[in-house]
């Protein structure tokens, strides 16, 4: 048999897809005659199918340097290269074929990796030109674009592909992607939809259709999809990490964690699953095993700043202040998370404090010698000096609540506060015209004063926190204000003052105490809390910036206000550190 028929039936069977037989005949034909550019093109894509990337390459290059007129031997050539990563090779090679379509849509590509994007979108162009109805150079631009933020431009390129190829399952799966980057949920699906119509074998399609359902909120049917890509493609670990969030959704929170697992053995380099694994493991107080999970992120990339954040969050938990405390100063450096790290410290350092008073003050003074305006930063500072800065401590007070008023409550749940409940039983039974709840925070008091008054006034001097009680629902009044300075313009008077948790960050309290009786009706009441201090008189500032005052500074400084003390009574205010804030709660009437 001649090998020109032997090669005519290699050809055949290869295009039947017996790539075992084929080869075997094209590497026959090579034996026969070495120079045969077809056999060792043939052999070279063959074995570019199998991703045999050394082979392909060697039968290609001998194929092009024998040929080098054979576009098709050329621009396989190039795509060997650009599949194996050796990019500027490839851009050489392609350079020689400029004319073909498919060539400038694979430079446009090559170019996007190099971060050279006008390159890519001339080459994108170029190809359009070559080819106004090749869908692939359209698809790459408006990823380009996408990735330039000009999401109109990659929409409308999107559109014009499937309009040009409405079988084009890859332009139907971008589609459904830029719609739901553009939280256009329902639209997304339906291009997913439209894409799983075509080719529902495809395990990203169904991660991406798994995402839109997980956006518009329907988890479990979410999960089925990331299943579905599971069943094709085991190792999906992006599916794995996605499930995970959905089942956490669901509070299926050990199904969750397996995911997660799932997804990091598929890539030991998957920091964002670590991530979610770790703060899954955290919710539960699972803190030594969200340590260790925090610790894989960090090896992976130590200048990861949610690694450095969380694993210092982690640190902190366990007492580890002064590692959490270096690690919190990392992110700061990489100008992430400024706000909460900021927020952070003033907690850590008060607690490093009582164990520890000579490091804690070097990362204070560290802090504010690199944040000099940081009020947080300027009132920890002065805290754990004993210094008292009225200006700092009022910038400190409301920097700290602004932030936190979304959490507040929740936090004051793990503190166990006690504050409102010793209210609620010292008021049980009683009516009042008017109530002033000062200092009323997120609204922690609302419910119980709103049942004893139609008329309930908060006043706060951190916006945030005030929103949040206006939300409640319980109070006629809301506003804005420090409150000695309402308490100075307001005109109509209050048969009830409340201050709960509040006179800890006031140190001298007789300005306050006079201006309160000024806003009472006669006989009117004024109940409050204080931190008590071990000292027999006056009052100090603790480490945590709040004030402490003796009992015997109350009783003076009410009775100089005209007060009469009804009830004086010791109580645990929350926890603080590893132990209990001491207070006093007092019942006083004007005189």
């Amino acid at each position: 048999m001649s090998m020109e028929i032997v090669l005519k039936e290699a050809i055949s069977l290869y295009s039947s897809g017996q790539l075992d037989e084929s080869e075997h005949l094209f590497r026959e034909i090579l034996e026969n005659d070495s120079q045969n550019g077809e056999a060792l093109y043939f052999l070279g894509i063959i074995a570019m199918t199998r991703g045999i990337y050394t082979e392909a390459l060697d039968f290609l290059y001998k194929a092009t340097i024998l040929y080098p007129e054979n576009k098709d031997y050329t621009y396989s050539l190039g795509v060997a290269l650009q599949e194996t990563g050796h990019t500027e090779e490839a851009i050489r090679i392609y350079e020689k074929i400029q004319e073909l379509p498919e060539t400038q849509n694979n430079l446009g590509n090559l170019y996007r990796t190099l971060g050279q994007d006008q390159k890519a979108e001339t080459a994108f162009d170029k190809a359009l030109e070559i080819n106004p109805q090749m869908t692939w150079a359209m698809l790459n631009k408006a990823l380009l674009k996408r990735s330039q933020k000009q999401m109109k431009t990659a929409l409308f390129l999107l559109e014009h592909a499937i309009q040009t190829d409405p079988r084009f399952v890859e332009g139907w799966y971008q589609l459904g992607v830029q719609y739901r980057l553009e939280n256009n949920i329902e639209k997304s699906l339906s291009a997913f939809e439209q894409a799983l119509q075509l080719n529902d074998a495809y395990p990203p399609l169904w991660t991406s259709y798994g995402m839109a359902l997980y956006a518009k909120g329907n988890f479990e049917k979410a999960i089925d999809a990331y299943n579905k890509a599971l069943n094709l493609d085991r190792f999906a670990y992006d599916a794995y990490f996605n499930k995970g969030l959905a089942l956490e959704k669901l509070n299926r929170l050990q199904e969750a964690e397996e995911a997660y697992r799932s997804a990091v053995r598929g890539n030991r380099n998957f920091t964002q699953a670590y991530n979610n694994l770790g703060a899954l493991l955290y919710r539960q107080r699972r803190t030594n095993e969200a340590l260790e999970t925090y610790r894989q992120v960090f090896l992976i990339d130590p200048h990861n700043p949610e690694a450095n954040f969380n694993l210092a969050v982690a640190l902190e938990d366990l007492d580890e202040f002064e590692e959490a405390a270096g690690l919190y100063f990392n992110v700061l450096s990489m100008k992430k998370y400024e706000d909460m790290i900021h927020l952070r410290l003033a907690a850590l350092l008060p607690k490093w404090f009582l164990l520890d008073k000579k490091k804690a003050l070097t990362y204070a003074e560290g802090w504010v010698k690199n944040f000099p305006d940081n009020p947080l930063a300027r009132q920890t500072l002065n805290a754990l000096k004993g210094l008292i800065n009225e200006d700092d401590l009022f910038s400190y007070t409301q920097t700290y609540y602004n932030a936190f008023a979304e959490s507040y409550n929740e936090k004051m749940k793990e503190l166990n506060c006690q504050v409102p409940q010793a209210f609620a039983e010292r008021l049980k039974g009683y009516h009042f015209h008017r109530i002033l709840d000062l200092g009323c925070g997120t609204g922690a008091l609302g419910d119980c004063l709103s049942k004893l008054t139609k008329s309930l006034t908060g006043v706060d001097m951190a916006q945030k926190m005030v929103e949040v009680a206006k939300k409640t629902g319980f109070y006629q009044k809301t506003v804005v204000c420090d409150a000695l300075d309402y308490l100075s313009e307001n005109k109509k008077p209050f048969d009830l003052i409340v201050a709960a948790d509040v006179l800890c960050y006031l140190g001298e309290l007789k300005p306050l105490f006079k201006l309160v009786h000024k806003n009472l009706t006669p006989k009117g009441s004024f109940i409050f809390t204080i931190e008590k201090s071990d000292k027999k008189e006056g009052f100090e500032i603790n480490p945590f910036g709040r004030f402490l005052h003796s009992e015997s500074y109350i009783r003076q400084a009410l009775n100089n206000s005209s007060f009469l003390i009804k009830e004086l009574e010791e109580i645990d205010l929350r926890k603080e550190g590893n132990g209990i804030a001491k207070g006093l709660i007092i019942t006083a009437f004007s005189n």
